[in-house]
């Protein structure tokens, strides 16, 4: 395990202690080995998996969690007053954003009402008046001089008082905030406010929005009604469920551990040290949800094998014990219900008890229940979390939705398969992956290479919508692209990475008629001649930040390509367009 200090947590590092966990894993190994005969006869008569997890779990053994795994890391003032003065460090070396994240680790590792939390909140809010952030600075100014008698310091509350009177100035007069206004978001909710309310199968979706079930398919959405659909129109509104932070247990500071939701300061818990929030009312509210989850925190940081695992105890956090274990649906698919993500499709893997390791998920459901159970998480019976805790790990990884943060791209996005230069370089958005999401009804979607929608979140609105990208016709199934559509990716490569994936051979048009670009276009010389110009200017709007305009400017795109075979090279660059302004309209 990696030395536990300022710099190594500045760094994100995960400090792994598999102790505990190979302990109990070696023990249960060694106990199915001694009577492998009898586990393999017991297993072959079982006909369901709650059925292997009774008889598995008969040769598991407990151990109690040491108490070092929730001592190693806590609050602390030398590592408070340590990160602050690296964070002084960068700021006097213009090192901004370096600086930033020292004061937010020194803040989020202080003792409540302590001199440390004090003297980090006035530090950050000097810093974050010269970004001129002015309502967040003026928050952690009126927050630091609550600390006035701990700071003890009176050359400093002076400062303090002359900073908050300078920032009050600032506001009453109507200085703009840097950073406030997002354009992308202000449409999304624009569009979002058009979706109908009168589904009665599915919350939040339009009418014409129903699920079906095919054959070797599983279940999927599609448009029922009589008409067609227009490009451009949100079609699903999906609150989700839950989500997780990639980074939850290892000081992701700049996203709010309740919502998720871009934040360049926060505030945080007086005991945990894992989470920042974007509020106070945002903590209180993830408290009253998920209510002990953070006392897990520390636990699942030092234990490599179950970091995945987290999610699904967020899950059962939120659910409560009334919630879990009941197989009652509601008769409306609804996002917000446990039952919708009890009920998503899973993916079952054989147990094969002479190559255990530490990734078996029926071990790990095991262990996840004596663990909760012997934690006091859970009411619940060990064997119910067990089961319910399998059932998540063959269902959530092909239902789980990556939410990801805008990255400034290095100029230009271009195509690669009309750019010569870059044909053998995939085209890739610049966004970075920064949470998972249980989005239950949006799992609903199934993949095709040839993709109709497209799949929007955006933490300012919180919501996750579905938005045809083109146009759709009655009776025709929606579906989403789970990685690159066709255009961008080769097929034989599309089709490996679905089938190790996801366990199915894509029958989309795409992958059965082996799709490649067509040139084409001379017969219509002046159609193509507008839709460059359309496509520049769509270009310019869209890297200058101007999302309504080029939305705008897709819509006409998207009337012209509409009718002309898919599978011409500018057709495709019009949709490229679109699923650009889509994804920057998420991000923005």
């Amino acid at each position: 395990m990696s030395a536990i200090n300022p710099e190594n947590i500045f760094r994100s590092a995960h400090f792994i202690d598999n102790s505990h966990y190979d302990a109990i894993l070696s023990i249960f190994k060694q106990n199915i080995h001694k009577d492998l005969q009898n586990v393999t006869r017991l297993l072959s008569r079982c006909a369901t998996e709650d059925e292997k997890l009774d008889v598995l779990g008969k040769y598991f053994s407990w151990r109690d969690v040491p108490n070092e795994y929730f001592e190693r890391i806590k609050k602390s003032s030398q590592f408070s007053n340590s990160f602050r003065t690296l964070g002084n460090e960068s700021y006097k070396g213009k090192k901004i954003s370096e600086a930033l994240r020292f004061y937010n680790l020194a803040i989020l590792f202080a003792h409540a009402k302590s001199p440390e939390k004090g003297l980090a909140l006035a530090n950050r809010s000097a810093l974050l008046m010269g970004l001129k952030e002015y309502e967040d600075a003026l928050t952690d100014c009126i927050k630091a001089l609550d600390y006035a008698e701990v700071l003890g310091d009176s050359e400093i509350v002076d400062k303090l008082k002359i900073r908050k009177a300078k920032l009050e100035t600032l506001s009453e007069n109507g200085t703009n905030l840097h950073g406030k206004h997002f354009p992308g978001t202000e449409l999304l909710r624009e569009i979002v406010e058009k979706v109908g309310k009168n589904n009665d199968e599915i919350e939040g979706a339009a009418e014409f929005v129903r699920i079906f079930t095919q054959e070797g398919k599983g279940r999927g959405l599609r448009n029922v009604g009589q008409e067609k659909v227009k490009a451009g129109n949100c079609i699903l509104i999906d609150a989700g469920y839950t989500i997780m932070l990639d980074k939850q247990t290892n000081w992701d500071t700049q996203h709010c551990s309740g919502c998720g939701k871009v934040i360049l300061g926060g505030v945080s818990d007086e005991e945990d040290v894992f989470s920042t929030y974007c509020s106070s009312t945002c903590m209180e509210n993830f408290t009253k949800t998920y209510g002990n989850l953070p006392t897990l925190y520390p636990y699942f940081h030092h234990i490599e094998p179950l970091h995945e695992c987290l999610l699904i105890c967020k899950i059962f956090a939120k659910s409560r014990d009334h919630d879990l274990g009941q197989s009652v649906t509601k008769s409306k698919y609804d996002a917000r219900s446990y039952s919708t993500v009890a009920n998503l499709m899973a993916h079952s893997i054989a147990f094969d008890p002479t190559r255990i390791t530490a990734e078996s998920p029926h071990f790990k459901a095991i262990f996840i229940g004596h663990l909760l159970k012997n934690l006091h998480f859970l009411n619940l019976s060990q064997p119910t979390i067990s089961r319910l805790t399998l059932r998540h790990l063959f269902s959530l990884p092909h239902n789980m939705i990556t939410l990801s943060d805008w990255a400034s791209p290095e100029g230009p996005i271009t195509h690669p398969l009309w750019d010569s230069r870059a044909r053998e370089k995939y085209l890739t958005i610049k966004t970075k992956s920064y949470a998972t999401g249980v989005f239950p009804v949006t799992a609903l979607c199934n993949h095709s290479c040839d993709p109709n929608c497209v799949w929007v979140q955006n933490p300012r609105v919180g919501l996750g919508v579905l938005v045809t990208i083109r146009e759709i016709g009655a009776g025709e199934e929606l579906c989403i692209s789970y990685k690159q559509p066709w255009s961008r990716m080769r097929g034989d490569e599309r089709r490996k990475w679905l089938r190790e994936g996801y366990g199915f051979e894509c029958g989309c048009v795409a992958c059965i008629e082996d799709w490649k670009m067509l040139k084409g276009g001379d017969e219509n010389v002046d159609k193509i001649r507008e839709f460059e110009t359309l496509l520049k200017n769509g270009e310019r709007l869209l890297n200058s930040g101007n999302v309504r305009q080029a939305w705008r400017c897709f819509m006409e795109i998207e009337g012209m390509i509409r009718g002309e075979d898919r599978r011409l090279e500018w057709v495709q660059r019009g949709e490229e367009f679109g699923r650009r302004a889509f994804v920057e309209m998420g991000m923005r």
